[in-house]
C-alpha cells in the first residue's frame, strides 16, 4: 500500500525507498467491537496505527476484574514499546467500536528507523511519553491517589476532546470506567451518586455531564 497516505508518514521526510519498504510491510485490517487485537502474555510481529474506532490497553487482573491502561483513537501508533523486543506483552487490547488499522511489520520499521535520523527523532519523543504516561497510571493504580480524586480525574480525562470527541461513553459500561478509575463498581456508583447529590455532576443514559467544574479540579 501507499504508506505516504497515511498522514504521520506524509509528515517524515523518508527516501522512496524507505516508504517502500514500509507499504510493503503494510497491512489494513478491519476488527469488530469486542474483538481482541493483542492477547496479554502473547507477543506480535506489528505495530499497529489506528486509522478509525476505538480500542482499550487492559491488563488482566484475577477475578474478571481488569484494569484499563489507556484508550487508543485515531490517529494513535501502538506497540512502540516492544518494538526491539520479541517478549510476551504485559497487556491485552480490545476493540470498543468495529476499527480500521493499519498494521506494520516491526521488522520493516525498525530498518527504516535506523536509517532515518528524523524517524528516530520521533521515535525518541513517543517513548518517553508512553512511559510517563504508564509510569503515572501505574502510580494512580496504586492509590497515592484518594478514589473521589481518581474519579474527578477520569471524567474531567473522558471530557477532554481526544475522548469527548470519540463519544466515549456511548462504547464503554459503568464496569469499565471502575476498570480505567481503579475501584470497584460499587464504589464507582456510590461517588457518582455522591456527585449527582452535589449537583457537581447530572448523568444522562450513559453519559456523566459536568455542571460544575471547578469542584472536580
Amino acid at each position: 500500500m501507499n504508506i505516504s497516505l497515511i498522514p504521520f508518514f506524509s509528515d517524515i521526510n523518508l527516501s522512496n525507498n524507505q516508504i517502500d519498504t514500509l507499504g510493503i510491510a503494510t497491512k489494513v485490517v478491519k476488527y469488530d467491537r469486542g474483538e481482541t487485537l493483542y492477547k496479554q502474555n502473547t507477543s506480535s510481529p506489528y505495530l499497529i496505527w489506528l486509522k478509525g474506532g476505538l480500542l482499550k490497553i487492559t491488563i488482566e487482573g484475577n477475578q474478571n476484574r481488569d484494569h484499563i491502561l489507556d484508550f487508543v483513537v485515531p490517529v494513535d501508533f501502538f506497540g512502540l514499546t516492544m518494538l526491539s523486543s520479541n517478549s510476551p506483552l504485559l497487556y491485552s487490547v480490545k476493540v470498543l467500536t468495529n476499527s480500521s488499522v493499519h498494521l506494520i511489520e516491526k521488522k520493516a520499521f525498525n530498518k527504516v528507523l535506523n536509517e532515518s535520523i528524523e524517524l528516530n527523532k520521533w521515535f525518541r519523543k513517543e517513548i518517553d511519553l508512553v512511559c510517563q504516561k504508564f509510569t503515572s497510571k501505574v502510580f494512580f493504580f496504586r492509590g497515592s491517589i484518594q478514589l473521589h480524586g481518581r474519579l474527578a480525574d477520569t471524567i474531567l480525562s473522558f471530557d477532554k476532546p481526544r475522548l469527548a470527541n470519540r463519544d466515549i461513553y456511548k462504547y464503554i459500561s459503568k464496569k469499565e470506567i471502575a476498570e480505567y478509575t481503579g475501584m470497584s463498581s460499587e464504589s464507582l456508583v456510590r461517588l457518582l451518586n455522591e456527585l449527582k447529590n452535589d449537583k457537581i455532576i447530572s448523568i444522562n443514559g450513559r453519559r456523566i455531564i459536568i455542571n460544575l467544574r471547578k469542584d472536580l479540579a
